[in-house]
This record gives structure tokens, sequence and C-alpha cells, in this order.
């Protein structure tokens, strides 16, 4: 069905890109007290409820969802799914993905940008990507700077955040592996800090 999508959709792009969002959303479905994946119990009368969690790729040019990842309620993963999204893409041409606040991750950014694809992903305000970074006070800006990034927690490192990024063991790229990593050569991020 998506190699269908990607064949027959109508091709329409944006000075040249082919436009995508990414985004993911909680789905409602019916009530199963046995699903321990998708169950969850948080009502003050006792009743629970079903979730999947719906991730998708949308052609915003096109209108047409090229591709879609459900993942059970309590196995929600959006980075991961957004790393599969891309990689199991057949886009060949030009691409700019923009994506919202739950897909601000490094390794999302290095399959994004093996994939050859340009990026506009929406970070928090004051945590993840942006913390220990020196950035303008406007409300609204582009800022474009590199690091390093480390396995290793040195006191260079927390002296130094503007320069270099650790990354725990547990959070190392599926792209970049356990090898040293001094990637991601240039990030362009933007945030809403309103």
């Amino acid at each position: 069905m998506r190699r269908f999508t990607y064949q027959n959709r109508p091709i329409r792009r944006w000075n040249g890109y082919t436009l995508l969002a990414a985004d993911g959303s909680h789905v409602q479905i019916p009530s199963d007290i046995h699903d321990k994946a998708t169950y969850f119990n948080s009502t003050k009368d006792g009743r629970g409820y079903n979730l999947l969690h719906l991730n998708a790729l949308y052609d915003l040019e096109s209108q047409v969802y090229l591709d879609a990842i459900i993942q059970d309620g309590r196995e929600e993963h959006e980075s991961q799914a957004l790393v599969e999204l891309v990689d199991r893409s057949e886009l060949t041409e030009p691409v700019i993905l923009v994506a919202d606040r739950g897909y601000e991750a490094y390794n999302n950014m290095a399959h994004i940008e093996q994939k050859g694809w340009k990026y506009l992903i929406r970070v928090k305000d004051k945590q993840g990507l942006l913390s220990g970074l020196r950035l303008t006070g406007a409300p609204e800006f582009d800022a474009a700077f590199s690091y390093s990034l480390s396995k290793r927690l040195t006191n260079r490192i927390r002296q130094e955040p503007h320069k270099y990024r650790w990354i725990p063991k547990r959070f190392i790229s599926t792209i970049l592996g356990t090898q040293a990593m001094h990637c991601i050569q240039s990030l362009s991020v933007w945030s809403d800090l309103r």
C-alpha cells in the first residue's frame, strides 16, 4: 500500500522541495481491560480506556498521507516511529521535514541528515537541545550552531555545554553506533519561546 501511495501521489513541490510533516496523535479504541499494552485506568470512577498512538508522515503540498505507524498506547515512542518512517521512505527528491517537539532528538536528526533531507523541528523551550546554548531573547529566531557529541561525561563537557553534548549510552544513535560521536555537522533549530 505504501509503495502504491508513493508512486501514484500527485507531485507538488514548494521551491523544488517536497514538504513533509510528521506528527503523532492518540486514538481511543473500544475499552478492553485485558489488553495491557493499550489499557489505561486513570479515571476517577475506575473506568479505563484503551489508546493507540498514530504516527503519520504527510505530504503538505499533495495533501496525501505517505506512511503511518501505529503503536500500542503504552509503547508509544514518537522518535522511534520517525526514524522508521524516514528510513523506509522511498522519496528520492529534495525534502524538507517539519516536526513538533515530540521528535526533538539527535538520533532523528542523524537519520534525517543521512537521508539527505532538510528539517525543521520545533524544540522544547528550556530543556532538550536548547539547554546550555547562548541564544537571543527574541520570541522567534533561527540559530545555526554545531557541537561535538560524546558518550563520555567529562568536566570539560560539563563546563562548556555550548560546545559539547553528552549522550548517555542508552541513547546512542542507531546510525552512529558505539563509535566516537562527532557528528551532526551543523544543527539548525527553530523555537517558539512565547
